[in-house]
């Protein structure tokens, strides 16, 4: 009743991350009325469970993140909840947009501040699996479906904004060695974005209805250039006069 797929990058410890999660999801059943919690599935991110440090946003903030990754298998999971009509009960977007999966499409999570939950409000059971195959996250949710229509998910980009310049000034003997120009950080465009639901018939395929699941937004990153100091007149010595 829902399937979505991403595939993993080149971190390993993000990829170790993702695939333990997926581990502990996999198998997964929750009866008709139950509300899923991804940080109570998962619990604490300690080495003892096998998580890793990986790069990841705290906020506004890129920092090594014990468990980072995890955000990659709660986002696969929430496109699948998407498709399948479950009712979402928290979630929440990161305040950039992600480079791991399609703008609006994720899921930013961080034990005791924000998580990933839902109710399965279906009449029956739905079992989940989830798993890393050839460096892919395929996560499933199976269960009955007597719906008489097929559930298409998109995104739509509303707005978009242009991230500005940040100068930032150094020495010419600065210990980096950087010059005039030289990009610190890379600014990323900040987005308005629709997520839509789009319910075709089974049998002939036609567009039965369409509607507005949520609207979502993410901020514009500044990028960050090199800006060389000029020399200034030491004000000890005296400037001639013509």
């Amino acid at each position: 009743i829902g399937e979505y797929t991403s595939v993993l990058g080149t971190d390993a410890a993000w990829n170790a991350n993702a695939t333990l999660a997926c581990e502990k999801l996999n198998g997964l059943i929750l009866k008709s009325g139950d509300t899923f919690s991804f940080n109570d599935l998962l619990g604490l991110l300690t080495s003892d469970k096998g998580y890793q440090p990986a790069l990841a946003y705290r906020g506004r903030v890129a920092t090594s993140i014990m468990g980072g990754g995890v955000t990659h298998t709660a986002s696969v999971l929430y496109n699948c909840v998407l498709e399948a009509e479950l009712e979402i009960l928290e979630r929440h977007n990161h305040i950039y947009a992600p480079d791991f999966i399609e703008v609006g499409r994720d899921v930013y999570v961080n034990n005791g501040t924000a998580d990933f939950r839902f109710r399965n409000n279906r009449p029956d059971p739905i079992r989940i699996k989830a798993e890393v195959v050839d460096g892919t996250i395929q996560i499933t949710i199976e269960g009955t479906d007597s719906r008489d229509y097929i559930v298409e998910v998109s995104v739509q980009i509303v707005e978009t904004f242009q991230p500005e310049i940040l100068f930032t000034t150094m020495t010419a003997d600065n210990p980096g060695g950087y010059k005039e120009g030289d990009v610190l950080s890379n600014g990323t465009n900040g987005y308005e974005v629709e997520i839509h639901c789009w319910l075709y018939n089974k049998q002939d395929g036609l567009l039965e209805n369409e509607k507005l699941v949520s609207t979502y937004s993410y901020e514009a990153q500044d990028s960050v250039v090199v800006k060389i100091q000029t020399a200034t007149p030491d004000p000890d010595i005296p400037l001639e006069t013509p």
